[in-house]
């Protein structure tokens, strides 16, 4: 139940053609300057976006609280 859940949570609008919209535009100038702050893993996030991975971050780092709230994420989960 809970990957059901959970399944389209870093998943970008159009699925797979919204992810490789967010690429492209990062790997073009227009994207680049955004980048430039950004540690070499927060750029590769971008620069290679896979909604899976993105929705495993949001569940284990965003929506992590250790006392009320967030997801609580354990084994079972």
């Amino acid at each position: 139940q809970s990957a059901c859940l959970a399944h389209d949570i870093g998943n970008p609008p159009f699925g797979h053609s919204g992810e490789d919209a967010i690429r492209n535009w990062f790997n073009l100038a227009a994207g680049r300057g955004w980048l430039d702050a950004m540690s070499e893993t927060e750029r590769n996030d971008f620069l290679n976006f896979e909604g899976n991975a993105q929705g495993f971050r949001v569940l284990t780092q965003l929506e992590y609280h250790q006392f009320d709230g967030g997801t609580r994420l354990t084994y079972a989960t």
